[in-house]
C-alpha cells in the first residue's frame, strides 16, 4: 500500500513535473539521435559517474517509448529512496517505523525531487540501503554495502561521500569514549571550516548565509510559492514535539547521544559551512545547491531520530493531513505547469522537424525554476533545443566538442538563453524563439543581433 501510495504522482497527470527531468528524457533522446545520426560536434563520453539515471532512461525508452520510460524510470527511483530511506530509519530505530511514513512521502517529492536531481536523488536512496546493512558493523550483511556503493557512485559522489563520512563515525562511536568523541567532533568542525575557507580561496566557490535556512531539512518542502511555507513549518512543528518531549524526559530516543540525531548535527554544520557551489577545474559548469542538496540527508537523520522515539496519535495524525495538503498543492501546482506544457506542445508541433528553438519563461516568486527546462521535453522527437545546457558543461555523457547546429557548446551561452539576455549569432542559423502570452504562444524567428524576451507566465 505505502509502495503504491508512493508513486502515485508519477501518474496522476500526462506528464511528471519536476524540473530538470524534462532535460534528462530529452537528453535521452538526444543520445540515441547521436548514437544513430553521429552529428559532428557532439558525442558521448564515458563517465564513472552522474550517468545512471540517464542510462535507465535510454533503456527503458528504448523499449517502452519515452512517455513510459520517464514514468516507470521516476517512479522505481521514487521507491529506492523511500524504502532505502525506510530501512535506513528502521535499522537505527531497531524497529519498522511506520510513524514516519506520511513525512518520508513528503521529503520524497521534495525539493530535491522538484529540481529534478534525479542521479543525487537515485544515489541517496541507494546510499540509504548500503547504510542500513553497514551502520552496525554485523557481518556479512555490513559486505553488501559495497556493491550498493559501487553502484551509487555511479549516479552521484556526493551521498557517497556523505556515507563513508557516516560510517567513519559511526565506527569511531562505537570504539571512543563520550569525552574522546566530543573531541572528534570538534576536531571535524575545525578541519570543515577550514577546508572551506580552502576551497573558497583556491577554486571560484560562493558561500552564502542563506545557506543557514536549510539546517533543519524543513526547507525540502517549500516548492513553488508561498504556500508551501505552511508545508514549511508543519515539519518544523513535527521535529519540534520530539524534542519538548525529550527536554522533559531523558528517555526518548532523538538525544544527541543517538547516532541519528549526531549524523544530523555533524551534516547540518558541514551544509551550513561549506560553500553552496564551487566551479571545479575541467567542467563549465560548478556543482550547486551542495546545500540543498545536503539538507534532503539532514532531513532522513532527523526522520531516523524521530523513528526511535514514540510518537503520539495526534502528531500521527497531523503528519497525515500535512502530507494531504502538502499533495494537494503539489497536484494543483503540477496541473497549471502541464497546461503550460500543453500551449508549449502545441507551439512546438508547427514547427518543421529539426528546428532550433530557445525560450526564457520565468515564473515570479518561485523557488523551483519550474518551467526552464518544459521546452526540453516538447521538442522530443521534433525540434532541437538549442540551449539546452548538459552537453556544454562536461559533467553529462552528452558532450558539445565543437559548435553545432543541434546545440550550443559554451555553458556561458546557454546561459544567456536560460536568462533571456541573448542575442542571436550569424553562427546559430535559422532559430526561433518561443514567447508565452496570455493570448498563447508565438513562435518567432530570431534574426543575427536581435535580442530574446522573456516569458512572465504564472502557472500557478
Amino acid at each position: 500500500m505505502v509502495s503504491l501510495l508512493a508513486v502515485v504522482p508519477c501518474f496522476w497527470q500526462q506528464r511528471i513535473q519536476a524540473g530538470d527531468l524534462s532535460s534528462h528524457v530529452y537528453n535521452a533522446w538526444l543520445a540515441s539521435f547521436i548514437s544513430s545520426r553521429h552529428p559532428a560536434g557532439l558525442q558521448l563520453a564515458r563517465q564513472t559517474t552522474n550517468f545512471l539515471f540517464d542510462e535507465m532512461l535510454s533503456l527503458a525508452a528504448a523499449n517502452l517509448g519515452y512517455a513510459a520510460a520517464e514514468r516507470l524510470v521516476v517512479a522505481v527511483t521514487v521507491l529506492v529512496f523511500v524504502w532505502g530511506a525506510f530501512r535506513f530509519a528502521g535499522r537505527l530505530a531497531s524497529g519498522r517505523p511506520w510513524g514516519i511514513v506520511p513525512l518520508l512521502l513528503i521529503f520524497a517529492y521534495g525539493w530535491t525531487f522538484h529540481m529534478g536531481f534525479f542521479n543525487f536523488y537515485l544515489s541517496l536512496g541507494i546510499c540509504l540501503w548500503a547504510l542500513s546493512y553497514a551502520i552496525d558493523f554485523r557481518w556479512p550483511a555490513a559486505a553488501l554495502a559495497l556493491p550498493f556503493a559501487l553502484l551509487a557512485w555511479m549516479a552521484h559522489p556526493l551521498p557517497v561521500l556523505w556515507s563513508a563520512g557516516a560510517i567513519t563515525w559511526a565506527a569511531a562511536r562505537q570504539r571512543l569514549r563520550p569525552r574522546t568523541l566530543f573531541y572528534l567532533g570538534s576536531v571535524y568542525a575545525v578541519t570543515v571550516a577550514l577546508v572551506s575557507i580552502g576551497l573558497q580561496l583556491r577554486y571560484p566557490a560562493h558561500w552564502s548565509a542563506e545557506q543557514l535556512f536549510t539546517l533543519t531539512g524543513a526547507d525540502q518542502a517549500w516548492l513553488f510559492d508561498t504556500k508551501y511555507y505552511l508545508a514549511f513549518a508543519g515539519i518544523l512543528f513535527a521535529w519540534a514535539v520530539p524534542a519538548m518531549r525529550h527536554a522533559k524526559s531523558r528517555e526518548s530516543g532523538i538525544g544527541f547521544g543517538k547516532l541519528p540525531a549526531q549524523l544530523a548535527l555533524l551534516t547540518a554544520f558541514s551544509a551550513a559551512v561549506l560553500p553552496g557551489r564551487i566551479l571545479l577545474p575541467g567542467y563549465g559548469h560548478g556543482l550547486e545547491f551542495i546545500t540543498e542538496r545536503m539538507s534532503i540527508i539532514v532531513a532522513m537523520c532527523i526522520l531516523a531520530s524521530m523513528a526511535g522515539t514514540v510518537i503520539p496519535r495526534g502528531l500521527q495524525a497531523f503528519t497525515i493531513v500535512l502530507a494531504l495538503v502538502y499533495f494537494g498543492m503539489m497536484y494543483h501546482d503540477w496541473r497549471g505547469l502541464n497546461r503550460l506544457e500543453d500551449r508549449l506542445d502545441q507551439a512546438v508541433a508547427q514547427l518543421p522537424g529539426g528546428t532550433r528553438v530557445i525560450t526564457a519563461l520565468r515564473i515570479p516568486g518561485s523557488r523551483i525554476p519550474a518551467a526552464t527546462h518544459l521546452v526540453d521535453r516538447a521538442c522530443i522527437g521534433r525540434c532541437f533545443s538549442y540551449a539546452n545546457y548538459e552537453a556544454s558543461t562536461g559533467q553529462f555523457r552528452l558532450r558539445a566538442t565543437a559548435p553545432n547546429l543541434v546545440v550550443v557548446s559554451e555553458y556561458a551561452v546557454s546561459y544567456q538563453m536560460k536568462m533571456g539576455a541573448y542575442a542571436a549569432r550569424t553562427q546559430d542559423g535559422p532559430l526561433f524563439q518561443l514567447a508565452v502570452a496570455p493570448a498563447g504562444v508565438t513562435v518567432n524567428p530570431l534574426l543575427p543581433g536581435e535580442r530574446q524576451t522573456i516569458s512572465v507566465v504564472s502557472p500557478f
